[in-house]
């Protein structure tokens, strides 16, 4: 955690100076425009979450019928629908129950299958659970937030973690039905996925709103960073989802929805350190990835 420092200090600051100034407003008509610009900017990140989204499910679906030599393109396409996700839910509340839905962390992977010393464990190998979409979503975080049967890091498990022998051999022990699993899985991810999207509950209604969800989102980023190996486990990209989420908040302050126009109105000094302790957090970020 030491070489972290730099950028914890950094998280820290941009939780405390996001927090919206509630004694100087944003003018009504000025906030109009602001949503307007959110609702461009939302949509196109729906579109594409579901497009990539939708890439990754061929891509299960093709390596679970051996049409790929390797997981090398499954895994590629489940780190850009992922990285897409986390750029779309970036304006989403941190406790909203959709997203235990779509991308709860960390993962048991007892609770989905075998371990090398416990061979007959999981959901893979209790056959007394029927492999149906209501049982799988009734499973999720069932009796512990780490018993997660749903969303994106269930996928991510099986291309990055899994022997990919225990998927594509008929004689490994419940291979049919493992795959079965996943495909239930991603599809029960697009739909989620699809409801998500249009939700209108995805939208801020003001720009103080809009403040104070990237306020609760840098607070959720700084204890993701303290949490490190946690999300994004088998695949290692920890710390990735952390610049991606900075450079999603980066990208809310530039056109075309230009929140730094309405900050500066409220204060030019704080939006200025923002922006820069913005730009060297996620510097540092990746430069500790590399």
């Amino acid at each position: 955690m030491e070489n972290y420092k730099p950028a914890l200090v950094l998280l820290m600051f941009l939780a405390g100076c996001s927090q919206p100034a509630v004694n100087n407003p944003v003018p009504a008509s000025n906030g109009e425009a602001l949503t307007a610009s959110i609702a461009i900017w939302q949509s196109e990140k729906n579109r594409s979450v579901v497009e990539k989204t939708s890439r990754l499910i061929d891509k299960t679906n093709a390596f679970l019928d051996a049409e790929m030599d390797d997981r090398s393109a499954w895994q590629t396409a489940w780190l850009e629908a992922h990285d897409m996700w986390l750029a779309a839910s970036i304006l989403r509340k941190p406790d909203e129950s959709a997203l235990k839905d779509i991308d709860a962390w960390p993962l048991e992977p007892g609770f989905l299958d075998s371990l090398p010393d416990y061979p007959t464990t999981g959901i893979v190998n209790d056959v007394t659970l029927a492999l149906k979409s209501d049982v799988i979503r009734q499973q999720n975080q069932y009796t512990d937030d780490v018993e997660v049967s749903l969303g994106f890091h269930v996928i991510e498990y099986y291309a990055f973690s899994r022997d990919p022998d225990d998927m594509l051999l008929a004689d490994r022990h419940n291979s049919e039905r493992r795959r079965l699993m996943i495909r239930l899985i991603a599809g029960l991810l697009m739909l989620d996925l699809l409801n998500f999207s249009s939700s209108p509950a995805i939208q801020p209604s003001s720009p103080l709103e809009l403040l104070t969800r990237l306020h609760q989102r840098s607070q959720a980023i700084f204890s993701e960073l303290n949490r490190l190996g946690e999300h994004s486990q088998s695949s290692g990209k920890s710390l990735h989802n952390v610049t991606v989420q900075l450079a999603a908040i980066e990208a809310l302050l530039q056109d075309p929805v230009s929140l730094n126009h309405y900050l500066i109105e409220l204060d030019p000094g704080k939006t200025e350190t923002l922006n820069s302790s913005l730009k060297e957090a996620i510097a540092l970020s990746r430069d500790i990835g590399n």
